[in-house]
This record gives C-alpha cells, structure tokens and sequence, in this order.
C-alpha cells in the first residue's frame, strides 16, 4: 500500500525522476512500435516473394478455395491482396488470430493429425521465411515464439515426444527398405 502512494506522489517529490521514467517508458513504446513495423514489412515482403502459401490451405477445408481466398480469384491473388491492401492493424489481427488458433487448437482439438499439424507449425525446425510461419505470425503479433514453444512443450510433452518416437520410427523402417531394395 504504501508503494502505491509512494508512487502517486512521485511526480511531486521528484519530478526529474518522474520525467526519467516517462522518457524510459516512451521509448520502450517506440522500440516496441518499431519491432512491429518491421515485422510486418518482412511479412508483407515474404508474401508478395514467396507467391501462394501452401500454408493457407492448413487453414481451409478440402476441396474449396483457401480461407483468404475470394470466389473466382487465384490463391495468388489472395495472397498479394493482404499484402498490399490490407492494413497493419488487420495483417495483425491475421496473425494473432492465427496464433491464438493454433493454441485453442491443442486445446479443444481432439483430431490426431490437426494436432500433430499444429505441433509442426510451431516447431523450431518449421520453415521461417514462409508467410504466415508461426515465426513471422507471433513477430508481427508481437510474441515470443520461444515463450509460446516452451509453454507447448511442457505442457504437451509426452504427447510431442510420441509423435517423435513415431517420426524416428518411420526414418528406420525407410531406412530398412532401402537396405533391401539395393541388395
């Protein structure tokens, strides 16, 4: 309680200080706004690059056009259209929702191979430099991948490690075939 006074009277027993930590947190602000910035137009830069996101169709059902996609238009256009008309704010709001999805996901989703999906997209290993990657996702929403993977982790662990067992499974019993194919 008396911290909280203490600092309500800040601005009058020390105005300098006040100033000080005014000037601090303004510039915390600009350091964050100008993160953001960037991390938008790298993500505006990957998608006009990188074209269609095979990405996208993660995020639509099959047999129809991607999410982003209007009737009657190519995925490519799709994609060109959120980097060139849409604003920051809804390229943001894309990639928080994305992000958010993902982790409702684990959640809610029953489904194996959504899951598995989900736990891939978010993988250290996963594809960086593709739009929409769960890197560029929580840059431009203003997350830390790597807080986010270790939350996953610890509370997904015996269910990643199978699908890794089941991976290192798979990589051997190739691996076997092979063998005999050659012989």
């Amino acid at each position: 309680m008396f911290k909280a006074i203490q600092r309500m009277l800040l601005p009058v027993s020390d105005p300098i200080a006040y100033i000080e930590l005014l000037a601090q947190q303004r510039e915390v602000k600009r350091q964050s706004r100008r993160l953001h910035t960037v991390a938008i137009g790298k993500l505006r830069e990957l998608i006009l690059k990188f074209g269609k996101s095979e990405q996208l169709d993660m995020f639509s059902q099959p047999g129809l056009q991607p999410v982003f996609t209007p009737v009657g238009q190519t995925a490519d256009a799709g994609i060109i259209e959120i980097a060139t008309t849409w604003s920051d704010r809804e390229i943001t709001a894309l990639c928080d929702g994305l992000v958010s999805s993902a982790l409702e996901g684990l959640r809610d989703n029953k489904s194996i191979r959504t899951r598995r999906e989900l736990f891939e997209w978010m993988a250290p290993a996963a594809d960086a430099d593709v739009p929409f990657s769960f890197e560029s996702c929580c840059a431009v929403a203003g997350f830390n991948p790597e807080n986010i993977r270790m939350f996953v982790g610890k509370a997904y662990r015996e269910e990643i490690l199978e699908y890794v067992a089941a991976d290192e499974a798979l990589v051997e019993e190739a691996a076997y075939q092979r063998g005999f194919a050659f012989a």
